[in-house]
């Protein structure tokens, strides 16, 4: 038994499941945290536009905007098989 997790025995599946389980709760969580900001930083263009606020402003939000979709785009593709990515 190594860091908590059964090498052999009756126990092995049950540890590798609970592994993957927390593995996978968490690549979700990201993935979430991931979707949010960049929803937010879409609304927060979407307003800016509509208000006509400062060039320059809507250009740092497009980019912050684009920071976070590639964010997104490197959890999913961690997430994702590697035939699929």
């Amino acid at each position: 038994m190594i860091g908590g997790n059964h090498l052999c025995g009756p126990f092995l599946s049950a540890s590798n499941a609970i592994q993957d389980f927390s593995h996978n709760v968490y690549q979700a969580s990201l993935l979430g945290e991931a979707i949010d900001m960049y929803t937010e930083y879409e609304k927060k263009i979407q307003r800016a536009i509509e208000n006509n606020n400062d060039e320059d402003y809507i250009i740092s939000l497009q980019k912050e905007s684009d920071y976070y979709e590639q964010i997104f785009r490197f959890s999913l593709a961690s997430v994702l098989p590697a035939d699929e990515a």
